[in-house]
């Protein structure tokens, strides 16, 4: 059996993730500064630009550029703590993942009991999650 390779980021995206750090640090918080920002992770991640054809990938960041992102109905059902409630009405709770608390702010956060084995997601954002095995 080989031995896991791991990954090595290239040159170029070592070069983009301070980039991307500054960025975060530095922009303003508006409209274009989010579009800039997203346009370096975009290209990050995948290499390319985005396009207007209808790939995954593109169709997301037009989400998150257009004002679309701001409208009540993506909020409700793009925020995990909301979408609950809306499948909750619609279908019922037995499709919900069960939710053990929702923390507010970082000292609920601090005074919380984690149990030894759950996975921990904030409600706003898409990939970041930590996952707790045996504490």
């Amino acid at each position: 059996m080989s031995a896991p390779t791991t990954y090595t980021p290239s040159l170029t995206d070592r070069l983009l993730d301070k980039a991307l750090y500054h960025l975060r640090r530095r922009l303003p918080y508006n409209r274009v500064a989010d579009n800039l920002f997203h346009r370096v992770l975009f290209y990050r991640k995948h290499h390319r630009l985005p396009s207007r054809e209808m790939l995954w990938n593109d169709m997301w960041f037009r989400v998150k550029t257009s004002g679309e992102i701001e409208q009540p109905l993506r909020c409700f059902v793009s925020d995990k703590e909301l979408v609950k409630q809306y499948v909750r009405e619609t279908i019922g709770d037995e499709h919900n993942v069960p939710t053990l608390a929702v923390l507010r702010t970082p000292a609920e956060v601090d005074a919380y009991d984690f149990p030894p084995n759950c996975c921990v997601k904030p409600t706003h954002a898409s990939a970041q999650v930590i996952l707790r095995v045996d504490g």
